[in-house]
């Protein structure tokens, strides 16, 4: 389906360029001048994205953005701003914006991306809502047909379906696998998958020799090992009727005469197995045990898919796709608590604004590909340069921020230099080109009753004055 844009902005030039730019790539546009048209235009069709300027005639980018995100909250908006309006523009990302750009426009390639950016944010949120809902309506539907019955199954569902870290998910399950079925052990492993560890967790009845817990987890992991499997012939999406006729294997006599009765069952996400759930104790299951051992099946996949999209939202939201590093958004959340932590505790808090020195000059000999492959190499540079504790962020084309926890201003200044002759003494080779790199790095430190805001000024200020005194340098705020 084609993606609807509203773009409102009261300057011929730029609208002309950006309606004619983005309708060429595939876009419907509709496009207005004042900010009562764009509210008009609004009302009247539904977008995927919103490009507003912050000032316009008849209303502001900022009041539209209010009225935008009441009328359609999973709206997409973008700021179009200058250099001057930057506290506007972070207030607009307080109120709900996607992201801002500055004025003039910058490549249109890098517009193309940002819209890119927001419309796949969208299309995974109203993926994962979908989701939900269909789970809910499952869960509905199996509490009517089977309302006594499955008043614990209820639990389950709501219960992982909050979840939201794979710690709570794993005591949530064996909780209520505790609390529903009598048994003597249960436990789950999971596989590394999708940025997920490998996980084993159990829970042993009180009295048990306390050697079963890790012939248990042996037995486990060897089951996991034992076959190559193959996904099942259903769609992980189906109902939980076909689920429920996933094959559950027994295994019996593996812990001696103690736990004669074992039974396991793979976990599927995606079409892949991330794990096993199993169980045991002296007397093997009743068939409505276990289908309520298969509905836990169901209710841990969901969990973990959840789980697993939930992430790659976080990931898309708070990282640079090109670098891998914190953006601009993460880094200002970040920035804030970290603020509010230092005046709490009272501790030293320093910021290095690091620009790359005459990346336009770079990209435009060797190319933005080259150039590309320069701000990767760069990152992962920057990454071993600074602490576990600290916090590194692209903000922006080729600039960066680096927040050095428990530093001050005076040892910030120290790494500082050391970052800039480690960049500017050892030259980046990019296929078969060896580039030399130079950065102009400006140090703040966070002084009493200073706003966030502040701080980020003052270091951007430095990292200016260095440009201005020649580049390659580090100046001090």
């Amino acid at each position: 389906m084609t993606a609807h844009i509203l773009l409102a902005d009261d300057d011929p030039q730029i609208i002309n360029a950006l309606e004619e730019y983005l309708q060429a790539i595939g876009y419907e546009v509709r496009a207005v001048t004042d900010g009562n048209q764009a509210l008009a235009q609004f009302q009247a069709e539904k977008f995927q994205v919103a490009i507003l300027d912050l000032f316009m005639p008849g209303r502001s980018g900022l009041e539209l953005l209010s009225e935008f995100k009441k009328l359609s909250p999973e709206t997409e908006v973008i700021i179009f701003t200058g250099y001057a309006d930057l506290d506007s523009a972070i207030e607009a990302l307080r109120r709900g914006a996607y992201d801002y750009l500055l004025k003039p426009v910058p490549r249109l390639e890098s517009l193309h991306a940002l819209i890119e950016r927001a419309l796949e944010r969208q299309r995974l949120s109203q993926a994962n809502q979908e989701m939900v809902a269909e789970l809910t309506a499952a869960r509905e539907a199996l509490a009517q047909q089977r309302r006594l019955e499955l008043k614990r199954i209820r639990q389950i569902g709501e219960g992982l379906s909050k979840a939201l870290n794979l710690d709570q998910i794993i005591e949530l399950l064996l909780d209520l696998m505790w609390d529903t079925l009598s048994l003597s052990i249960v436990g789950l492993k999971l596989r590394d998958w999708d940025n997920l560890p490998d996980k084993f967790a159990c829970r042993l009845q009180e009295g048990l020799d306390g050697e079963i817990q890790p012939r248990f987890e042996l037995w486990m992991q060897e089951e996991l090992l034992a076959v190559d499997w193959e996904p099942l012939p259903w769609k992980e999406n189906s109902s939980s009727t076909k689920l429920a006729e996933q094959p559950i294997i027994f295994r019996s006599g593996i812990l001696d005469q103690t736990i004669p009765a074992l039974i396991w069952a793979p976990l599927w996400v995606n079409q892949k197995l991330v794990g096993i759930l199993g169980s045991g104790r002296k007397s093997i299951l009743t068939p409505e045990e276990e289908e309520i051992f298969k509905i836990f099946v169901l209710q841990t996949a969901t969990a973990l898919k959840n789980l697993a999209l939930f992430e790659q939202v976080k990931n898309l939201a708070s990282k640079d796709s090109l670098t891998g590093l914190y953006n601009r958004r993460y880094f200002w959340q970040a920035l804030s608590k970290e603020v509010m932590r230092c005046r709490r505790y009272s501790c030293p808090l320093a910021l290095l604004f690091l620009d790359l020195d005459n990346f336009k000059t770079i990209n435009d000999r060797y190319g933005h590909t080259v150039g590309d492959k320069i701000l990767q190499e760069l990152s992962v540079r920057l990454q071993d340069f600074v602490r576990s504790t600290d916090l590194i962020c692209r903000y922006g084309g080729e600039e960066f921020i680096i927040m050095l926890i428990q530093t001050s201003k005076d040892k910030a200044a120290i790494l500082a230099e050391r970052l800039r002759q480690k960049i500017s003494q050892s030259p980046l080779k990019i296929n078969d080109l060896e580039i030399p790199l130079t950065m102009s790095i400006g140090v703040a430190g966070l002084t009493d009753q200073m706003e966030p805001e502040e701080l980020v000024k003052r270091a951007d200020s430095a990292m200016y004055c260095a440009k201005q005194s020649g580049r390659n340098r580090v100046m001090v705020g």
